[in-house]
């Protein structure tokens, strides 16, 4: 069936050139993970698979309370935060105080 199909819909390409691009500026890391949205609550955490964080206070900016951070789960099993492209990867912890596994 699929040397059927390679048949009826393949085509040569025109040019031998390879037109794919490079991944300059590209995170593939950040590409090929796991988006979720949160929404930052007034004290300033947020849940990732049913586990609360917090960010640092020194980390507090104005405008964080209430909006949207964007947290990607890696291949890997790494997490990062991200709050409008400013990395909160540093300044974010869990609520039992032991340290997060967050990527720079």
């Amino acid at each position: 069936m699929i040397p059927l199909w390679n048949k009826r819909f393949s085509l040569r390409p025109r040019s031998g050139t390879n037109f794919h691009r490079k991944p300059q500026g590209l995170s593939l890391e950040s590409v090929f993970s796991i988006h979720d949205t949160r929404t930052i609550a007034n004290d300033y955490t947020f849940c990732i698979n049913s586990r609360k964080c917090q960010i640092d206070s020194h980390s507090v900016k104005p405008g964080l309370r209430g909006n949207k951070v964007l947290v990607e789960t890696r291949l890997n099993g790494q997490v990062k935060a991200l709050w409008f492209l400013l990395g909160l990867e540093n300044c974010v912890r869990l609520m039992e105080d032991s340290p997060m596994s967050l990527v720079e």
